[in-house]
C-alpha cells in the first residue's frame, strides 16, 4: 500500500472486487434461511429411531506383544525352539490356529 501511494496509484485500485461493498450486498441480497433450534426440529429427522453401536474395532484382544527391536550391530542370541505341536489334532509343524484338520 505504501508503494502504491508513493507511485501515485489509487489504493482502491489495489483491492480486489471481491472485497468491495457491491459484492457483499449481492451475496446477502437473497433470502438467508435461519437455523432451527431444538424445539423447531422435526422428530422424523432425529436419531432416536436408530440404534447407536460402537465403532468396529480391528485391534486384537489382549495386551500387545512386548519385543525389543535390536539396534544395528547388536547380536541377539537366537532361541532354540522345539517342534510345534497342534493342541487340536496333536500333529507337528503347525498350531491350533493354522490347523487344517476337522474339529474332532
Amino acid at each position: 500500500m505504501a508503494a502504491a501511494r508513493v507511485s501515485g496509484i489509487p489504493v482502491h485500485a489495489m483491492v480486489d472486487d471481491l472485497y468491495k461493498t457491491k459484492n457483499w450486498q449481492n451475496a446477502y441480497s437473497n433470502v438467508v434461511m435461519h437455523v432451527p433450534n431444538a424445539a423447531e426440529m422435526d422428530a422424523t429427522n432425529s436419531n432416536e429411531n436408530y440404534d447407536m453401536l460402537p465403532p468396529v474395532s480391528k485391534q486384537p484382544a489382549g495386551r500387545p506383544r512386548k519385543r525389543r527391536i535390536p539396534s544395528a550391530g547388536e547380536n541377539m542370541p537366537s532361541k532354540k525352539r522345539g517342534k510345534r505341536t497342534c493342541s487340536r489334532c496333536g500333529g507337528e509343524g503347525h498350531n491350533r490356529a493354522t490347523c487344517t484338520y476337522g474339529i474332532p
